[in-house]
Parts: structure tokens; sequence; C-alpha cells
């Protein structure tokens, strides 16, 4: 038996730490572009899974859900029109 004080919270947990929720664009990671090489490499976040380590994600082009660890995703950045980079959400 486990003890549950080692579980770590939902506060603590990898995929809560990204500031990412349903609708945010994310791309691989180093680490998910080695894991999964082929395919495209962004796509739409649609939920956290029940481990709350991990998200559901729909890759663009792809019509369905897959789940991915936090780890393999990271916010997509994208640019405004003056040149500056922003996290997108």
């Amino acid at each position: 038996m486990r003890n549950s004080s080692a579980m770590p919270s939902v506060e603590d947990s990898e995929a809560s730490s990204l500031k990412m929720e349903r609708g945010s664009r994310f791309q691989l990671t180093r680490l998910g572009m080695d894991r999964c090489p082929k395919g495209p490499r962004t796509g739409t976040i649609v939920g956290v899974a029940r481990t709350r380590t991990s998200f559901r994600v729909r890759f663009d082009g792809m019509k369905s859900a897959q789940t991915l660890h936090a780890s393999y995703v990271m916010p997509l950045d994208r640019h405004t029109p003056d040149g500056e980079q922003v996290s997108a959400r």
C-alpha cells in the first residue's frame, strides 16, 4: 500500500504547473518529438487526464484525441504584429 502523502497534489502536478487549459495551443517539446517522431507537432488541448500529469490533446489535422504526458507538451509561442513574442492561451 502506498503512502498517500507521497502522491503529488493537483497543484504540484506537471500538468497544472504548465497553466494550460482546454483550448490552449501546444507544441511538442524536444522529448515529445523524440518519442513521437511522426505526424504533426502542434495541436489543441482538449482536456486534462484523470492522472493530472497528462493532457488530452488533438493534433492539427487529426480527428481523435490522444493522451500525452505533460513533459511532452509546451505552450505554443506566437508573435505579435510588432514582433514581440507571447505565449498562446
